[in-house]
């Protein structure tokens, strides 16, 4: 056979494998199913859902988002259901064999190494009292997922709350402090600890048992006896009143203490009142350890490497990011949904792996998916310390009458 020969053939079956390749790019698709059922379902939100998208049953794909409508009466006259305006209905295309009843739970869900949206089904067991039916073409209404403004939302509620309940405390001690309770409870304490000394001698306590006895056996004979019990009990009555009385005089210098860290006097009244402390100091660690990272990374004269010039640059470009509230919250958005994407991909490589820490570091996969998610929250934790050190260091440049740096300061 010539070589001409040969190099026909094989230029034959070169084609023939490009032939084949275009043909499954081209007309084979992944099977979800027979998609021979419809489910209607209505969202009040659809971030990142287009027609095509995956639909899961429980994990495992078993259709696709056919169609996209908007509702108009829904939007124009804001007809609400369970606190939400649902404004799209979603056409999903599932395999006949899935069966979905009234207790499932519809949601959007992020899935995947990019953050894939996808729409979940999620098979639940009917509540106590409820009937189990089956949904055929009824409408489906998708249980919200919150979003990181909803947990900002929810951060702040809680800290409303929180800052209610200080407000409690702080006017329940106010009540102890007009009622003298400290004081009177400090004595009260010490009155019982000499009394509990008293107590704590068994031979005194066998000697007034003994006594007790004489006592009873001579009660006919000894009167007298009797009434000089009863002047020691009076006696212990005025002991007690004077007790009372010191323990009213103990809260008064409570109430200065008190009243003082309220004010914010003294250091400790510094420290629960105010927090421009903590920021200093704060800022100031930043500062020395950004310096030592410096100087162990570059040298003591870092401020001469072309390398540190450009991260510094690189820092005062971050900071003029950050000069208004709305690039503020957008920057540090985008560094939590960052932090979110690399969560999922440990979450995902730990599913695969199945495997305990002692071999995880043999993993290549994982120590890469961990190592960018731990430079995320470093990068984040850096932006915030920095960001401290610019509102500290405008503060002071605003109190030496100079001018102040990028609007962080009014």
């Amino acid at each position: 056979m010539g070589d001409q020969t040969k190099n026909l053939m094989i230029g034959m079956f070169v084609l023939v494998a490009f032939a084949i390749v275009i043909f499954m790019l081209m007309f084979l698709h992944p099977s979800v199913g027979d998609e021979g059922k419809k489910l209607r379902v209505r969202f009040s939100d659809i971030d990142k859902i287009s027609i095509g998208t995956r639909v899961s049953f429980g994990g495992k794909p078993v259709g696709e988002v056919a169609n996209i409508h908007e509702l108009q009466e829904a939007i124009e006259e804001r007809i609400g259901r369970d606190g939400h305006v649902y404004i799209y209905e979603l056409e999903l295309l599932v395999d006949s064999a899935v069966n979905v009843f009234n207790t499932d739970e519809i949601s959007l869900r992020t899935s995947g190494l990019l953050g894939e949206r996808s729409v979940e089904i999620t098979p639940l067991p009917p509540k106590e009292g409820q009937k189990l039916e089956m949904v055929n073409d009824q409408i489906i209404y998708a249980n919200e997922s919150s979003s990181v403004e909803d947990t900002f939302k929810d951060l702040k509620a809680v800290t409303g709350k929180l800052d209610l309940a200080l407000d409690a405390v702080s006017r329940a001690l106010n009540a102890m402090e007009e009622e003298n309770v400290w004081r009177n409870l400090g004595e009260a304490v010490q009155n019982l600890n000499d009394v509990t000394a008293a107590l704590n001698q068994p031979e005194a306590i066998t000697g007034t048992l003994q006594n007790l006895l004489d006592l009873t056996e001579k009660m006919d004979e000894s009167w007298d006896t009797v009434d000089d019990m009863l002047e020691s009990l009076v006696t212990a009555s005025k002991s007690l009143a004077d007790t009372t009385a010191n323990a009213k005089d103990l809260t008064s210098d409570g109430k200065v203490i008190f009243a003082g860290i309220k004010e914010g006097k003294g250091t400790l009244g510094t420290l629960l009142m105010k927090d421009d402390l903590y920021l200093s100091v704060t800022s100031l660690l930043s500062k020395g350890e950004i310096i030592m990272n410096d100087i162990n990374h570059y040298g003591l004269l870092f401020h001469l490497d072309k390398h540190w010039q450009r991260l510094r640059a690189r820092r005062l470009n971050l900071l003029q990011t950050l000069c208004s509230p709305q690039e503020f919250r957008n920057y540090f958005n985008d560094e939590i949904d960052k932090i979110s994407t690399s969560l999922s991909r440990v979450s995902m490589v730990l599913d695969e792996t199945y495997c305990y820490p002692p071999c995880l570091m043999e993993n290549e996969q994982y120590k890469k998916v961990f190592a960018e998610l731990l430079r995320r929250f470093e990068a984040t934790e850096e932006a915030l310390k920095m960001y401290n050190q610019q509102v500290v260091e405008c503060q002071v440049h605003q109190t030496e009458l100079t001018p102040t740096c990028c609007g962080l300061c009014p």
